[in-house]
């Protein structure tokens, strides 16, 4: 694919969709400021366009030198440029303000179903109680699973939203007098925030589906535990922080049984590390904390496993960083 993009952009330096996914692929090989500055680049090129300022958004936290104050001004900025001017359609709620009825709640995410959004909030979801919440799905994810089947168990109501428009969805969720939406997409593929920001509930929260601030004036609230958000980043943040006292994150162990063997250290002689993480986050900085630990365990081993880890330009990148960090490759 990068030979490909690179010939592409040969022809045409200035095709705007080669640049975006030129700079994915570097992304999926851990090349972030290579990344970085094609989507900058793609941007200087046509200042509004959504898919390079989306991906320059979810792109800054993967580089370890992009500080909270980085990634907060650029999302405000985000906000400036494509927010702004949907505030225009913001109306005044009918919500019925009476305390004797369930509140409405709605959930917006394209990852409710076998992803690590759908195990993280599945359990709060059957959690709430339906006598005070209506819980009301408006899914973008075109897969169907277990654990899709038991959102849709434990839901009030479930939309199919993937065909509609941003428009026509907040529309219907004012429609639908939702008190509370919850947005679990955020700047990621599948997220809306040209719906956040047309302000379609009377309160917007973000949890769990983006990892900091959205940076909308629309979105109210953020759900964070001391962990994700440490005290004194709240200047970080647009949305008011809200700190659960444990963790924002509820994990229920999965069912399947997996038989418990002897311990393979015993007979290997050697103890092995293991990652499953998107290359993306293997940048110099995680490579050579790692190395420290092989260096402290001797003999020590470390498997990495992700989509694309097969490829060998991508191993070759990886296995470059461990090695200036003197780390013997036949422990990778």
């Amino acid at each position: 694919s990068i030979a490909a993009y690179q010939q592409a952009l040969n022809l045409n330096s200035q095709h705007i969709d080669t640049l975006i996914n030129l700079g994915n692929a570097y992304k999926d090989q851990g090349r972030i400021t290579e990344a970085l500055n094609l989507f900058r680049g793609a941007i200087r090129i046509d200042p509004n366009n959504f898919a390079a300022s989306e991906n320059l958004l979810s792109s800054l936290h993967y580089d370890p030198s992009c500080g909270l104050k980085e990634i907060y001004e650029a999302h405000r900025d985000w906000d400036a440029k494509f927010g702004a001017p949907l505030k225009a359609t913001w109306q005044p709620f009918t919500n019925d303000l009476s305390s004797d009825r369930p509140l409405r709640i709605g959930f917006y995410s394209n990852a409710l179903g076998d992803h690590p959004v759908g195990y993280y909030s599945l359990p709060a979801f059957e959690s709430l109680d339906p006598t005070e919440f209506a819980k009301i799905v408006y899914s973008a994810r075109n897969a169907t699973d277990p654990i899709t089947a038991k959102f849709k168990a434990a839901a009030t109501e479930w939309n199919d939203v993937s065909t509609t428009s941003d428009e026509a969805l907040a529309a219907k969720i004012r429609d639908d007098k939702i008190d509370i939406l919850i947005d679990l997409a955020g700047h990621l593929a599948g997220g809306r925030p040209l719906l956040l920001a047309r302000k379609p509930a009377p309160i917007i929260l973000n949890w769990i589906g983006y990892t900091g601030t959205l940076g909308l004036s629309a979105v109210d609230y953020i759900l964070a535990d001391e962990h994700t958000i440490p005290h004194g980043a709240e200047s970080y943040y647009s949305e008011k922080i809200v700190r659960l006292p444990h963790t924002l994150f509820c994990f229920r162990s999965p069912n399947t049984s997996i038989p418990v063997s002897s311990l393979p250290a015993k007979a290997k002689g050697y103890i092995t590390f293991g990652s499953f993480n998107n290359p993306a986050k293997l940048n110099s900085t995680v490579i050579s904390t790692w190395s420290q630990l092989l260096r402290g365990v001797p003999n020590s081993r470390l498997v990495l496993k992700y989509r694309n880890l097969d490829d060998p330009q991508t191993q070759a990148i990886i296995l470059d960083h461990f090695a200036e960090s003197g780390i013997s490759l036949d422990r990778i």
